[in-house]
């Protein structure tokens, strides 16, 4: 860290303070808080920032006015930089590699750790009993709600897991669901529980109002239901919270168990969150005819775009072309999932800020919360409850890997 030997600066000032400290020592200066803002303060004491070189190329320090100076990746990693992405991550619940039994706060799903799931009414958990997509051949998982039996219950008890999520672009939620009893004489009943899905803790979806079929509410029985689809009415730069729940309809008493299993949980933005496939350059989710002529349009040009300049050289030609051909005939369209051509396309565990690519950005924001030990914080890659030196090997291993969330304007 760079600091002129001529000038000390304190930054614990009080505004209406001229000077702090030893006032006899000539090198101890008191400044403003409005001064400790502002860029000249530091540049005219010799701190190398971004965008001068009068003290320096090196581009040690950078500052926004009305905020403290930072080192030049601290700004880097600013909320204002992050990109927004609007995706339901491990909506298949299959992150962790393992079963979860019982879901609790302290071991939730990866990425829905919001959780509340009153032990004394029910119980939830992650396991292969049932389940609609997997990312390993017949080997999948699911969200599963439960009742419990002989247990009173008041009207608007609730079990539910949530994850925050952006909502920009998003025009649907999409998931499989299986209601049921466990009884062969007490099956699904609306007018004992719902399975409900919310935002921001307000009902988008309760499976007692539904009509499956556009005509006839859900009907009293076990089922399974694929593709349901949620209307999305919110559309800003904001995160919501999104929360799948099991919720009790009437105030009575329970003598059988009914269960709610949810999977493949995702909205309709990128394919289904599958992603883009390199040379899918309408974002359509299929890479064909209309990506090559758009490639060919640009045959020869330059350019720094690399959602067409697949090579990165800076010049689209045979050399992207080659790169193209590997996708060709290629799709990530979520409603093809199973099919030999259909890619689900996965993105970065040590990509800590969502910008497609693990680098200083990455490194700064592990640094950042280093020795943290708090629940379920994202730069705990290695998983052993506190971010250290374990996190930054894990991070290592990824160095300079990118996702197609990297050639993703938005």
């Amino acid at each position: 860290m760079e600091i002129p030997t001529d000038v000390r600066t304190a930054t614990d000032v009080n505004p209406d303070m001229n000077g702090i400290g030893n006032t006899s020592d000539p090198n101890v200066i008191g400044e403003s808080t409005a001064n400790m803002q502002m860029a000249g303060t530091f540049t005219d004491a010799g701190w190398d920032f971004v965008g001068e070189i009068v003290n320096g190329a090196n581009d040690i320090w950078t500052i926004l006015e009305g905020d403290y100076p930072r080192l030049w990746w601290e700004e880097r990693i600013l909320p204002e930089t992050k990109k927004v992405v609007s995706m339901v991550k491990n909506g298949s619940f299959e992150d962790d590699g393992r079963e979860i039994d019982p879901v609790t706060p302290e071991d939730a799903p990866e990425y829905w750790w919001d959780v509340n799931i009153p032990s004394d009414k029910f119980i939830g958990w992650v396991d292969t009993f049932w389940w609609s997509h997997s990312y390993v051949e017949d080997d999948g998982n699911s969200l599963a709600f439960s009742s419990k039996s002989y247990v009173d219950y008041v009207e608007g008890d609730m079990a539910s897991a949530s994850q925050e999520v952006y909502l920009l672009g998003v025009k649907e939620i999409i998931f499989d669901i299986k209601l049921n009893g466990t009884h062969s004489s007490y099956q699904w009943e609306s007018a004992r529980f719902s399975a409900v899905v919310q935002i921001d803790g307000n009902d988008v979806w309760d499976s007692k109002d539904w009509r499956p079929d556009g005509n006839e509410l859900l009907p009293d029985e076990d089922a399974m239901y694929y593709d349901v689809n949620v209307p999305v009415a919110i559309n800003d730069y904001n995160l919501h919270t999104l929360t799948l729940a099991m919720r009790a309809n009437s105030s009575q008493a329970h003598y059988t168990q009914y269960r709610v299993y949810w999977d493949f949980v995702k909205f309709d933005k990128y394919c289904g969150g599958f992603g883009y496939l390199r040379g899918d350059f309408n974002r359509d989710c299929y890479v064909d005819f209309r990506d090559f002529a758009l490639l060919a349009g640009l045959w020869m040009e330059q350019t720094s775009d690399y959602n067409y300049d697949l090579f990165e050289d800076g010049v689209v030609d045979g050399f992207d072309l080659m790169l193209f051909v590997e996708s060709w005939a290629g799709n990530s369209d979520w409603r093809n999932w199973g099919d030999e051509n259909c890619y689900e396309l996965s993105l970065l565990d040590a990509d800590l800020n969502d910008d497609g690519v693990v680098n200083l950005r990455d490194y700064a924001i592990l640094v950042s919360q280093w020795e943290s030990t708090e629940e379920h914080i994202r730069a705990d890659l290695g998983g052993n409850g506190v971010v250290g030196y374990d996190d930054i090997l894990v991070l290592g291993e990824y160095w300079l890997e990118k996702s197609w969330l990297y050639w993703q304007d938005e």
